[in-house]
């Protein structure tokens, strides 16, 4: 929900004139009922993707290769 307004004031004096502009605000929507929406958080976890030896392709030793000699 967005609220524009545009309030002229001396520079000192706009956070004050901008908290008391948005209590004004609000008690008013909360006499009229006006329920102002809250994001409701998002959060996203990432995980590493998981490192598995690949099971499509046969160890040497099950394909009938002949095992290396040691070296």
């Amino acid at each position: 929900m967005l609220v524009r307004a545009r309030v002229k004031t001396e520079p000192a004096a706009r956070w004050n004139v901008g908290r008391e502009l948005n209590r004004r605000i609000k008690q008013r929507f909360d006499a009229l009922g006006i329920q102002i929406p809250r994001p409701t958080p998002m959060v996203m976890v990432e995980r590493a993707a998981e490192t598995r030896p690949d099971v499509t392709t046969p160890a040497a030793s099950e394909a009938g290769a002949p095992p290396r000699a040691a070296e």
